[in-house]
């Protein structure tokens, strides 16, 4: 993840939330005309050391699932000039359950909206955030199952309009 964010960062909004003086929760949005960084950059700013720590076999299975999966958001935004993609929102699990990500989620909707963004697309393979994204507004406008580790998962890339 720290080499994600230190691959994004100046490309991409990078927001954290912060409790009680602690980090609690964390996103990433790319506004439109992003660019996906190269494998070059990625490489530069330490992703190289993945390669020696996790399994390739496995880190190349989480790379193309995601790309498959985010495939559907990325196209949507394309279609229009002012939709925004959330391609991360990690919330730390002691802070989960007590009302962090239902707000952070909406600052982040009035932080885009202030920068002249109409609606945002995300895409999730767990069941929990579609039920969490459902209950706050978002429609699902994809769906597909993607193999992942030799088991088919659920896919949903969802939009809300702002």
């Amino acid at each position: 993840m720290k080499c994600v964010l230190r691959t994004t960062f100046g490309k991409a909004n990078l927001l954290a939330a912060h409790q009680d003086g602690k980090l609690v929760a964390q996103a990433t949005l790319e506004q439109p005309g992003f660019e996906k960084p190269s494998a070059l950059q990625y490489i530069m700013h330490g992703f190289w050391r993945v390669f020696f720590t996790v399994n390739w076999k496995r880190m190349n299975g989480f790379l193309t699932m995601d790309e498959g999966a985010g495939k559907p958001c990325h196209d949507y935004q394309k279609s229009g000039p002012d939709i925004w993609y959330l391609s991360m929102l990690e919330v730390d699990p002691p802070a989960q359950g007590q009302g962090v990500g239902t707000q952070f989620l909406a600052y982040m909707e009035d932080y885009v909206r202030q920068r002249g963004g109409k609606q945002l697309a995300l895409f999730t393979n767990s069941e929990e955030n579609l039920a969490f994204y459902t209950k706050r507004g978002y429609e699902v406008f994809h769906e597909c199952e993607i193999e992942h580790n030799g088991r088919k998962i659920g896919s949903w890339s969802m939009k809300k309009k702002l």
